[in-house]
Order: C-alpha cells, then structure tokens, then sequence
C-alpha cells in the first residue's frame, strides 16, 4: 500500500473513531439525564444458578450489599407501595448469572434502571416500563463465589455515582 492511502486509511479511523466516541458520549448523557430528579429506587436482584449454589442465600447477601451501598450514597430506597407512587416507578434490577464450571464461576452482572414512559405515539395516560439506565454488562471468571458480592458493587457504585453526579442534592 503506497503512503497516500495509508494516509487515507487513518485519516478515516481517526475520523470514524471521533464520530463513534460522539455517539457514545451522547448516549451516556441521554442515560444520565434520565437519572435527573429521580426520589430514589426500588430495588430487585434476579439472581440465576445452576444447581449446587444457593441463590437463595448469595440473593439475600447480594440484596443487603446493593441496598447498603445505595443507602451509604444518600440514593433513597423505595419500598413496592412507594414505587407505584413515584413518578416514573423507577425499578433498579441487578440481573446476576452465574454457572459453575470445573471448580470455577462463570459470571455475567448487569443492572438496567425501569421507568415508566410516555410513547410518543400513544395517549399520554398510557406509559411503559423502558430501560432509561444500564451498564453493558460485565463476564467474569471466579475462583471464589465469594468475589461475586464485591464485582456487583463495583458495578452498582457505577449507577451511584452517575445518579449523584446527577441529583447533587
């Protein structure tokens, strides 16, 4: 390839890259403002295993640490009655599968912010559940189930922070 189309080539890729880290960034903001104003959050692990590990336990254990650390981040809890009565209903799911596999846990974490919506098309006394908020997910491999607890923190702090750098007060 001569030096006037490898010039092209990464005059392209800077382009697109700049254009694709645009797009991104908008969507962060998009997501961001979608936190604006919000009183707090119900909160729901849904929790899935194969057999030979307690959900049941490791979701109750889960369940404390996502509330506590939302609590510590002054983000307000919202219990099922005063979902229904917040505008928005906002509904914070914390999805965790997670599979044992020779000795080792296979793991994929994702948290998703519901809201009730307006469509644009239909009546406005007609809303639905839509995901305003999300991380993009994270795989991990474990040696120990008992890391599992500490990667979904990490990735509940990334919606604790966005949402109080969106609502300051």
């Amino acid at each position: 390839m001569d030096w006037k189309r490898r010039c092209l080539v990464l005059i392209s890729a800077v382009l697109l890259s700049g254009v694709w880290s645009s797009c991104v960034l908008a969507e962060e903001n998009f997501a961001r403002e979608t936190l604006r104003g919000l009183e707090g959050v119900y909160v729901n692990i849904n929790l899935a295993g194969s057999s030979g590990i307690d959900i049941k336990s490791l979701s109750k254990q889960i369940q404390s640490d996502v509330e506590s650390k939302l609590k510590s981040a002054g983000i307000k809890l919202l219990s099922k009655e005063e979902l229904f009565s917040v505008t928005g209903g906002p509904f914070l799911l914390v999805r965790v599968d997670l599979m044992e596999h020779e000795g080792k846990y296979i793991s994929f974490i994702l948290i998703q912010l519901y809201q009730h919506v307006f469509l644009i098309k239909t009546p406005r006394d007609v809303t639905y559940p839509a995901v305003t908020w999300s991380t993009d997910g994270v795989q991990v491999v474990l040696n120990a189930l008992e890391q599992l607890r500490g990667i979904v923190l990490e990735e509940v702090d990334r919606f604790a922070l966005e949402f109080r750098s969106t609502n300051p007060g």
